[in-house]
């Protein structure tokens, strides 16, 4: 659930996104749902996404760096 919510704070920080929003169905299952108000949806997804990644791979290099 940790990167949904990643992804959802990169919708929101987009104009074109009104709503992200992320919910667990129920806590004793894996069942997570995600709904996106936007113009776009699927392209702001997909923007957000890798938003998301380079944030984890400048992550990955900065805890690299320190640890060696």
């Amino acid at each position: 659930i940790g990167i949904l919510y990643i992804i959802q704070n990169a919708l929101l920080e987009s104009p074109n996104t009104g709503f992200a929003g992320v919910t667990t169905k129920h806590p004793l299952t894996d069942e997570l749902h995600m709904r996106i108000v936007s113009n776009n949806p699927l392209k702001d997804t997909i923007k957000a996404t890798n938003t998301a990644i380079e944030g984890a791979a400048d992550l990955k290099k900065l805890l690299v760096s320190k640890i060696r």
